[in-house]
């Protein structure tokens, strides 16, 4: 098929063939591709630069997504998926991404586990969920906890949850057993084992019986 005519719009560029039919793709693709009036295309062609174009603007997207925040693949590509992408062409992109190391879901987890722990105060359970949820592997996420966790920073911030959280409920006067039932519970919401919870407790708050 033959190109009639060429109409650049800024980053837009649209090929118009002598039978009525015209496609669009990056002026920075048609720029890098050598097109002209009256070259003539096969149907393989045409559909090679529609691939391309496709893989531009994907990866654009992705790039957007990623300049905004770290992302694991699993989130990119919903996210990804949402925008009505070709589902071939949006694992090529992840692909590719994986291989440059943009994307990179081991260090995407490391960040993530010790910004919960050592910001947010959060156990390792409650992280383990919530990397869980973002895709990452079992393989992964078990080995991010074996380098990074330390028991002595879950302890404090075993600590000091428990003694922010009976601080708040002073006001009650509630019995020890209650209290301390309160307090449990609120630290196994934040992700953190019993066992650690009641010896934790046992040596910091004499008056909780366990």
């Amino acid at each position: 098929m033959v190109i009639e005519r060429i109409k650049r719009k800024g980053r837009t560029t649209e090929i118009l063939l002598q039978d009525g039919s015209s496609f669009f793709i990056s002026s920075e693709l048609f720029d890098q591709s050598g097109l002209s009036i009256e070259q003539d295309l096969s149907e393989q062609e045409i559909e090679w630069l529609k691939h391309q174009n496709e893989l531009r603007i994907v990866k654009l997207s992705a790039l957007r997504f990623l300049s905004k925040r770290a992302h694991t693949r699993y989130e990119l590509g919903v996210k990804l998926k949402k925008k009505k992408y070709n589902p071939t062409v949006i694992e090529n992109i992840l692909d590719e991404l994986k291989r440059d190391e943009i994307l990179d879901d081991e260090k995407f987890a490391e960040m993530f586990f010790l910004e919960k722990v050592e910001k947010k105060r959060k156990g390792v359970n409650l992280i383990r969920k919530e990397l869980s949820a973002k895709g990452i592997s079992k393989d992964i996420i078990d080995k991010v906890i074996k380098i990074h966790h330390e028991e002595d920073l879950t302890k404090r911030n075993i600590v000091y949850l428990a003694e922010k959280k009976i601080k708040s409920l002073s006001y009650k006067k509630l019995e020890d057993s209650e209290l301390r039932n309160k307090v449990v519970d609120h630290l196994l919401r934040k992700g953190f084992e019993y066992s650690d919870i009641k010896d934790v407790l046992n040596k910091n708050n004499p008056k909780f019986d366990f």
